[in-house]
């Protein structure tokens, strides 16, 4: 009996390891220890092992893995390419604001300047209209002035008419005639 329960045994054993050998399609040591180095490039065709076995899932998943990766490979050269883009744009960008900024200063500096010109301007104009007051009314003053001497000018030069009228009456040889003393009195 202990005969028939090692054969038996050894039956059971054979069936339970060629069950597993289906199951997995071959020995996956060798495939497993490829992937643990991460090698994803081991081109190994699940078409030559059962569809139903471990082996053609592990394929198929090394050949999904690998399109991953890939994937995942030429979207970081794009993301890299975009970030120099970025880069670049960022360079120019703060060169731009630093133009920018030194222009406002100098606009800023200008305006200083045309602020103290325009408050010169305006305290030479307050001077000006202050002298214009002072001569307009030096010309006031003068005008007042020459309408006395104008006035006191026609005044001498009634006196002179009256004067050469009074010098007509008389005659040449020196005795008042008949109209001097209607005149005198007069």
């Amino acid at each position: 009996m202990t005969v028939a329960f090692c054969l038996a045994g050894g039956v059971i054993s054979a069936a339970i390891y060629r069950s597993i050998s289906r199951q997995l399609g071959s020995d996956p040591t060798d495939l497993l220890e490829r992937f643990a180095d991460g090698d994803l490039k081991t081109n190994i065709s699940y078409l030559r092992f059962p569809s139903h076995c471990v082996l053609a899932s592990m394929c198929k998943m090394n050949t999904s893995l690998l399109d991953v990766v890939v994937d995942v490979a030429a979207n970081s050269e794009l993301v890299n390419r975009g970030t120099k883009d970025l880069l670049i744009g960022s360079a120019g960008l703060s060169e731009r604001t630093a133009q920018q900024a030194t222009s406002i200063e100098e606009t800023a500096a200008s305006t200083g300047e045309i602020v103290s010109t325009v408050r010169d301007n305006s305290t030479n104009s307050q001077r000006a209209c202050e002298l214009a007051e002072n001569t307009g009314n030096c010309a006031a003053e003068g005008g007042k002035t020459a309408g006395a001497a104008v006035a006191a000018m026609e005044g001498i030069s009634s006196a002179s008419e009256q004067i050469r009228q009074n010098v007509s009456v008389i005659d040449d040889d020196g005795v008042p005639n008949e109209s001097f003393g209607a005149q005198c009195c007069d």
